[in-house]
C-alpha cells in the first residue's frame, strides 16, 4: 500500500471518529438547555465538542503506536521550534482577539 492510500485511509478514520464522538454532544444538545447558566455567552451544548478532534487523534494514535505514539503526537503539538517562519505567530495569537469584535454584532442582536 502506498503512502497516499494510507493517508486517505487514516484521514477517513479520523473524520469518521470525530463525527462519531460528536454525536452524543448533538443528542445531549437537543435535550439540554444552553450553557448560559455557566458561561457569559449563549452557547449550545454542542459547542463542548471542541475536544472531539484531539480525542479522535489520541485514540487512533494509541491504537497504532500505543503510549509512545501519544507521546510523539503531544510533542509535535507543543513543539514551538517546528514553526520556522515566525510570521505565523501573528495569526496564531491574534485570530481570536480579532474575531471577537467582528462577531460582536451577532451577539447583541
Amino acid at each position: 500500500m502506498n503512502t497516499e492510500e494510507t493517508f486517505k485511509k487514516s484521514s477517513l478514520k479520523f473524520y469518521l471518529s470525530v463525527f462519531t464522538l460528536s454525536i452524543p454532544f448533538y443528542l445531549f444538545g437537543t435535550l439540554a438547555e444552553s450553557l448560559t447558566k455557566w458561561l457569559l455567552m449563549n452557547l449550545p451544548v454542542s459547542a463542548l465538542m471542541f475536544v472531539c478532534p484531539i480525542t479522535a487523534a489520541l485514540i487512533l494514535v494509541y491504537r497504532k503506536d500505543k503510549i509512545n505514539g501519544i507521546n510523539e503526537l503531544l510533542k509535535h503539538v507543543f513543539d514551538i521550534k517546528r514553526i520556522k517562519r515566525k510570521v505565523w505567530y501573528i495569526p496564531i495569537f491574534f485570530s481570536m482577539p480579532i474575531m471577537i469584535p467582528l462577531t460582536w454584532s451577532s451577539w447583541i442582536s
